[in-house]
């Protein structure tokens, strides 16, 4: 099968949809299909982090124009031509930008396509951008307008959400089936048995360090647990880089800090902690923490990404609102609960809130494809 992904994010960078979608590429050539990827070409050349071979992925160029919102500029040359020749089963279309759109209505009638839904949609250009607010209702019109026209041409549209309030007003809404957001198979691999510490508890953060991380209010929970414990030793493993690292190593001395810098593989990482947190202040799908979960640790979160919809009934998923109510959740969880084993239980069930990038794959991609195309809603979780 020969599967085209149309995506204006870099992916040649690991954060958000790039992470996603080289995941998808890797999974396409497990099953051994074809994959090509169109992009807008990478600004930054030096922080390359790709697992797309460089034959696996077209790019076209742009112009970034200064300021925020970022206004992008794009000369898709040759556009349709690579498209024919190609000659794809499917196109995948991540973005509800100029690449998005052209290729929506480009393809419409003549190949299978979907649409994923990754909410970066106006209200999150807005949040996350910082965007005055005079301009946030025409960023929203624009962003709904783009959106509109790129499930109006396709067959099939995606969410990984499972609150729809995006989404259910939306006239082309029959098109969507809610599906849980997907993660490498190699997550739900079996978990080596931990070399247990007494009186120590070794906390961590997966991703780019930068300051819409918020990983101020997890050392702020940390501190306050040191006051409280001091007997119990605290560790803390960032698994990434960024440029508030050296800020925080300096202003956070109290409790031993390990930062890895980038990394290919996590799971080694991951599987060293009793406990994931995550303070993101804008996350809609927070892989990092699905991830950790699926690694059997105890996730801690602010109210926010697909988790946070379904608190309550989740294993190991503790939300929080101030990071003193951190503080009494890392007690109550990792101490006062353990029985006087202060580590997560990796035999926790997940109750099928996950499902891996090939379980996505074979849903979409092979013969279910026909019943999605015939707008019939696939619950998986």
């Amino acid at each position: 099968m020969r599967i085209l992904h149309i995506t204006e994010t870099s992916v040649f960078n690991f954060d958000g949809i790039s992470t996603y979608i080289n995941q998808l590429v890797a999974c396409s050539h497990q099953n051994g299909d074809d994959v090509l990827v169109l992009s807008t070409r990478p600004y930054s050349i030096h922080v390359r982090r790709s697992e797309i071979n460089n034959h696996e992925i077209i790019t076209f160029p742009s112009i970034k124009m200064p300021g925020r919102p970022k206004c992008v500029i794009i000369f898709p040359k040759d556009f349709k031509k690579v498209i024919k020749t190609y000659q794809p089963d499917i196109v995948w279309i991540h973005t509800i930008g100029t690449l998005g759109m052209k290729a929506a209505k480009f393809c419409h009638g003549k190949y299978k396509t979907i649409y994923t839904k990754h909410c970066f949609d106006g209200l999150m250009w807005n949040t996350y951008l910082k965007i005055p607010k005079i301009i946030h209702g025409p960023l929203n019109y624009l962003a709904n307008f783009c959106e509109n026209t790129i499930l109006k041409n396709v067959d099939t549209a995606i969410y990984h959400l499972s609150e729809k309030t995006k989404i259910v007003k939306n006239k082309y809404f029959d098109k969507f089936i809610f599906i849980a957001p997907p993660l490498p198979v190699k997550f739900f691999a079996p978990i080596a048995t931990k070399n247990s510490e007494r009186n120590k508890l070794t906390f961590g953060f997966c991703g780019r360090c930068d300051p819409d991380k918020g990983l101020d209010e997890a050392f702020a929970g940390l501190r306050l647990f040191h006051e409280k414990y001091p007997d119990i030793e605290l560790e803390f493993i960032l698994i990434g880089d960024g440029p508030e690292v050296p800020r925080l190593l300096q202003e956070n001395k109290f409790l031993k800090i390990i930062v890895t810098g980038y990394v290919d593989d996590v799971i080694p990482y991951y599987d060293k902690l009793d406990g994931y947190i995550l303070t993101s202040k804008h996350e809609m799908i927070a892989l990092s923490s699905l991830e950790a979960l699926a690694r059997g640790l105890e996730v801690f979160s602010l109210p926010l990404g697909y988790l946070k919809e379904r608190a309550g009934n989740i294993p190991g998923f503790h939300m929080f609102n101030h990071y003193s109510e951190l503080t009494d959740l890392i007690f109550k969880t990792l101490v006062q609960n353990k029985s006087g084993s202060m580590h997560a239980d990796s035999s926790r069930p997940l109750n099928n809130i996950l499902i891996s990038y090939s379980e996505l794959y074979r849903k979409i991609a092979y013969p279910t494809f026909e019943v999605l195309a015939k707008k019939e809603v696939i619950e998986l979780v």
